[in-house]
């Protein structure tokens, strides 16, 4: 079993539809540019297992203890969905 100590990265999605993409691109640019991170595309359908549009945000460890909590005091009606690496 992998140690916590192991995990090099996470990643977040942030999921949204038609009326709330501009409002996503947004949040996830001021994300990136915010806590250095690396933005995904913007996909402006479903892709993968995702089940909505999605943006994804790559984050080390560190920053991803602080984008978590922003994410979801400034996400508004976007669902954000994380993941460890």
């Amino acid at each position: 079993m992998k140690q916590v100590s192991q995990i090099i990265s996470y990643h977040a999605h942030v999921y949204f539809d038609a009326d709330t993409v501009a409002q996503a691109r947004a949040l996830c640019q001021a994300a990136a540019t915010s806590f250095g991170l690396e933005m995904g595309r913007v996909h402006q359908r479903n892709v993968g297992p995702h089940p909505m549009w999605s943006c994804q945000l790559l984050a080390s460890p560190a920053q991803f203890s602080e984008l978590l909590p922003w994410l979801a005091w400034w996400r508004r009606r976007l669902r954000p969905y994380r993941s460890r690496q």
